[in-house]
């Protein structure tokens, strides 16, 4: 049986951050969401590595240099790689 676990983290960006091509996410911090997969084993539950997401409305993502922002309400950018290059960080 596959367990996940949610939590509600802070992620800062002590530089921008290219998120894909146009899109810069400014320096400063953020409220995210860490998730993780559980698989039950015979010594315990065995978790994944973390995953770390972020969701900007449409008016953050034009602001950040996305275009035809305006019918979209949100969207979750998975920053995980950015977290293990070390360009975000957990606070």
């Amino acid at each position: 049986m596959t367990q996940v676990r949610k939590q509600s983290v802070h992620l800062t960006a002590r530089s921008s951050v290219e998120l894909e091509a146009g899109v810069m996410m400014s320096p400063g911090r953020y409220v995210g969401q860490s998730k993780q997969l559980g698989v039950a084993t015979l010594n315990g539950v065995s978790w994944t590595q973390p995953e770390y997401t972020i969701e900007f409305s449409g008016q953050q993502l034009a602001a950040m240099g996305a275009k035809n922002m305006s019918n979209v309400i949100s969207i979750e950018y998975d920053v995980t790689k950015f977290v293990r290059l070390g360009q975000i960080t957990l606070s």
